[in-house]
């Protein structure tokens, strides 16, 4: 099995992994296979808020760069201003690189592992969050792939908590999860509710629709 990874500014597929029976399970970071080595004549880099590379097997955002990245968004400006930058740290390295906002680190002998996206890292009482490793928790064991968990409520731009939607389980292991959740988890990553869902919400790519989910939380008054 070749896992791909590549998002569509990079012509679908910049970066693979080989499934092995034997060593691969190991080496998967909360239930995410590698995305695995660049394609040959591509560049990957690993930035952090500052732009700049981090040391390998730090974390950070994954940019891309070569032959298969496109240059910019049509008729889009200012959205090709935001994703495709030059870094600081070049010395001067003229390249373009694509930002694809996904959360990822770098080991000795190049291969990536994905660690989820920045837009779903959040700080819960001032300890930074990945919703990720929270989804990978409520998957085991819920023992379904639909789940997902939102930072929640927020106000003035601050999560106090964190609730989560299941669905294809069984309301009535409500219990079960939550406390399986707390012998596994940080308090503060521990979900304050859960909400089982009969259908659940994807976007126009079919993906988990979060905006979705946070409008429920909204409409309810949760």
């Amino acid at each position: 099995i070749e896992n791909l990874y590549g998002p569509t500014e990079t012509t679908i597929a910049i970066t693979g992994y080989r499934w092995d029976p034997i060593a691969s399970p190991s080496a998967c970071i909360n239930g995410i296979v590698p995305i695995g080595w660049v394609f040959d004549h591509q560049d990957t880099c690993v930035i952090d808020q500052e732009r700049n590379p981090v040391p390998t097997g730090e974390r950070g955002e994954l940019c891309l760069s070569g032959a298969q990245v496109t240059r910019g968004y049509w008729n889009n400006p200012a959205r090709t201003a935001e994703q495709f930058i030059r870094l600081p740290a070049s010395n001067g390295d003229d390249r373009v690189w694509y930002r694809t906002g996904d959360l990822v680190k770098q080991d000795e002998s190049g291969c990536l592992y994905f660690l989820g996206r920045l837009d779903h890292q959040v700080k819960i009482r001032g300890y930074r969050v990945e919703l990720q490793e929270i989804d990978f928790v409520l998957r085991k064991v819920s023992e379904t792939e639909q789940v997902a968990s939102v930072a929640w409520p927020v106000r003035n731009g601050i999560a106090e908590g964190v609730v989560a939607f299941i669905c294809g389980a069984c309301e009535n292991n409500r219990p079960r999860i939550l406390a399986h959740c707390r012998d596994v988890l940080p308090e503060y990553m521990v979900p304050r509710q859960l909400y089982f869902l009969d259908d659940w919400p994807l976007n126009s790519n079919g993906k988990t629709d979060r905006k979705k989910l946070v409008n429920l939380l909204e409409t309810q008054g949760s």
